[in-house]
Formats: structure tokens, sequence, C-alpha cells
């Protein structure tokens, strides 16, 4: 009985292709997990900066709650400007997270459990400021905060 080197070899050449490319696969599939992981610390990192002011300004407080007991129409113009400011803000972390959503990283549910609804989204002031600065943002985004972000009331 003789051995069939050539075709040994060459059953062992396949076994090690294929053992290569499992590994390739296992080493792409913990980078995505990581590279997925950083982008939730990150995104959460950012969802809680965008609040500090909220926390540290006691006008900003102030003319949020006043906002949100008058509506805008009886604010000053100063607390105007700080809302949309405050507002736009809190966009700029929102398109961050529409972004990630659009990039595969996250999913929709991810993006909007990880603050896309909720504080300043979920209530009437930023559906009564969002009007006048959805003109800034791309239309995909704009879709996205309508058909998402604003509290049911409005949508």
């Amino acid at each position: 009985m003789s051995v069939n080197w050539k075709g040994l070899l060459e059953v062992i050449g396949i076994l090690s292709v294929v053992g290569s490319l499992a590994f390739v696969a296992l080493e792409i599939r913990q980078n995505t997990d990581a590279a997925r992981s950083s982008t939730i610390q990150a995104v959460s990192e950012m969802s809680f900066n965008t609040m500090i002011p909220m926390i540290e300004n006691a006008d900003l407080r102030g003319a949020w709650i006043a906002a949100r007991s008058n509506g805008l129409a009886q604010l000053t113009e100063d607390q105007r400007l700080q809302l949309g400011w405050f507002v736009g803000a809190m966009l700029r972390a929102q398109l961050n997270r529409f972004n990630q959503v659009k990039l595969g990283l996250i999913d929709l549910e991810e993006a909007l459990e990880l603050g896309g609804k909720s504080g300043v989204y979920a209530g009437p002031v930023f559906a009564e400021i969002w009007p006048s600065l959805r003109g800034q943002y791309p239309d995909d985004f704009q879709a996205y905060i309508d058909n998402y972000v604003l509290p049911p009331s409005v949508q």
C-alpha cells in the first residue's frame, strides 16, 4: 500500500487554508465587537457631556423651565438664544447617533436608548424649537428626527 503524498499534502493544505480563514473571521468579529463597544461608550459619554450645561447653568435651567411652563413666546430674547444654542448642541449629539446608525456601528434602537428619545427630546420645548433648526440638517436626518425622536404627540 503506497501513500499518495500529493493528495495528502493537498488535503492538509486545504485544511490549513480553512483554519486560517476561520481564525481571520474570529479576529474580525472580535474587532467588530470592540469597535461597537467603543462606539456605544463614546455615544454614552457624548450624551452625558451635552447635558452638563443644563446641570451647571441655572439660567439655562430657568429658561428651560419657563419654556416648558409657558412656551417660547413668553421667554426673553436671551432665554430663546440660550435654548436655541443648547438644543443645537443636543442636535449635534443626535446627529452623531444618527451617523453611527447609518454606518452600522449601532442600530436604531440602541441609538434611541442611548439618549436619543429622552430628556431634552421628549418634551414640548424641543418640539417647539425643532422647526426653526431643521433646515440646517440633511433631509435624512430631518426624517429621523420627525419619525423617531419627536414626542408622539407632535409627530
